[in-house]
C-alpha cells in the first residue's frame, strides 16, 4: 500500500469513527523542519551519543548524531509503544528533549517523516490524562521532506474504535512479514471481540510465525468467539502451529475448545497431543477429566504419565476412577504415578 493510500485509509478511519473519537491532524514537512532547534548531522563526522529515559509517559532524551532507529528502539525497550516501520529509517538526528509527554516527543523525533499514531485514549477522570501513551506507530516510505505534498498523519483514537481495526487489518495485507507480525500485536493490545475477524484472516498467514502471534492474540481476547477461530487452526499444517493452539485453547476454555482438544488428543504429532494435556489441566472440571480417558490410551508411555499428573492436577471423582484403571497399565512409569496420584487424592479427602 503506498503512503497515499494510507492516507486515504487513515482519513477515511476518521471520519467513521466521528469527531468525538479521533482527531485528524496534518502537519506539513516544511513548517516541521522549522520547528524547534534540534538539527541532523553526518553519520560519518560526528560520534554518536543517545541517552534516553522513560518515566510513566514522560520522555527525557539526549541524542547527538544517533540513528532514529536506535531512538525508537529504546523508546520501545521503556514503554508499551509498538513500532511498524515501512521506512529504513537511516537517518540520524541531534535532538534534546526534557519531560515532554511521549506523543509530543515522538513528534520531534519523526519531524520530516510520514507516520500514523494510534492512540488510546485515558480514561475519564484518570490521572495524568492529558499525558497518553501511544499504543502503535506506523512509520511510511514517503517522499522527501522537501515535496510540497508530504505530511505528517497523526490520529487519535479511542480504544474501542472500529477505525483502529480498519488501520490494523489494511495492515495484515502488507507483503512485509515484520508489518503484518506488528499488526497482530497491535490487534491483541486492543483485546475487543471486532478484533477477533481479522484475527482470523491472520491464521491463513502464510508465515508460520505470524500465524502463532494471532494464536496468542485470540487466547489474549478470550471468549467463545476467540474459541471458535482458535478451531480453525486446529487443523493447521504445521505441527508447531497445531501445539501452540491447543495450549490456547486451553486458556481460553468453554465447550468448544474441549471439544477441539479431544480431537487433538489424537494428533499424529506427540507434541500436540502433550499441549492439549496441558490444555485440559489448565481448563479443569469433570469433562476435562473424562476427556483424558483418550491419553490414557496414548500409544507413548510419557505422555500416558502425563494425563496421569493431568488427572491429578484435576481432581474429582472421575479423575479417581480412570487413576484406578491406571495402575493396570502395562508400563511401570504409568503405574507408579497413577498410585502416588492416588495416595495424594485420597489423602486429600481424608
Amino acid at each position: 500500500m503506498t503512503p497515499a493510500n494510507y492516507k486515504t485509509v487513515a482519513a477515511n478511519a476518521a471520519r467513521q469513527a466521528g469527531l468525538g473519537a479521533c482527531i485528524l491532524l496534518f502537519v506539513s514537512g516544511v513548517t516541521a523542519q522549522k520547528a524547534f532547534d534540534d538539527r541532523q548531522l553526518s553519520a560519518d563526522s560526528v560520534a554518536s551519543y543517545l541517552q534516553v529515559d522513560v518515566s510513566g509517559d514522560l520522555v527525557t532524551l539526549t541524542a547527538h548524531n544517533a540513528g532514529v532507529r536506535d531512538v525508537l528502539d529504546e523508546i520501545v525497550r521503556q514503554s508499551h509503544l509498538i513500532v511498524v516501520s515501512h521506512d529504513p529509517l537511516a537517518h540520524r538526528l541531534t535532538l534534546e528533549i526534557e519531560r515532554l509527554p511521549l506523543s509530543q516527543a515522538l513528534n520531534r523525533i519523526m519531524r520530516g517523516q510520514s507516520y500514523l499514531l494510534y492512540q488510546a485514549q485515558a480514561a475519564t477522570g484518570a490521572r495524568n490524562a492529558n499525558h497518553e501513551r501511544p499504543s502503535t506507530l506506523w512509520v511510511f516510505s514517503g517522499r522527501s521532506a522537501d515535496d510540497p505534498d508530504h505530511t505528517q498523519a497523526a490520529v487519535r483514537f479511542s480504544s474501542d474504535s472500529a477505525s483502529a481495526i480498519k488501520v490494523l487489518q489494511a495492515e495484515l495485507m502488507s507483503d512485509d512479514i515484520h508489518v503484518r507480525q506488528e499488526a497482530i500485536k497491535g490487534l491483541r493490545r486492543l483485546k475487543a471481540n471486532e478484533a477477533i475477524a481479522p484475527l482470523r484472516f491472520a491464521l491463513a498467514d502464510e508465515d508460520k510465525k505470524a500465524r502463532v502471534k494471532a494464536i496468542y492474540a485470540l487466547a489474549h481476547i478470550g471468549g467463545d468467539d476467540a474459541g471458535a477461530a482458535l478451531a480453525t487452526a486446529s487443523g493447521d499444517e504445521n505441527a508447531w502451529v497445531r501445539a501452540e493452539t491447543a495450549y490456547a485453547l486451553g486458556v481460553v476454555g468453554g465447550d468448544i475448545a474441549i471439544e477441539v482438544l479431544k480431537y487433538a488428543l489424537q494428533d499424529a504429532d506427540s507434541d500436540v497431543r502433550r499441549s492439549a494435556i496441558e490444555a485440559f489441566t489448565e481448563i479443569g472440571g469433570g469433562q476435562s477429566a473424562r476427556a483424558l480417558a483418550i491419553a490414557l490410551q496414548d500409544a507413548d508411555a510419557s505422555l500416558r504419565v502425563e494425563a496421569v499428573e493431568a488427572l491429578a492436577d484435576i481432581g474429582g471423582e472421575k479423575a479417581i476412577r480412570l487413576l484406578n484403571q491406571a495402575l493396570d497399565d502395562q508400563d511401570n512409569a504409568v503405574r507408579k504415578a497413577a498410585n502416588e496420584a492416588l495416595t495424594e487424592l485420597l489423602s486429600q479427602d481424608l
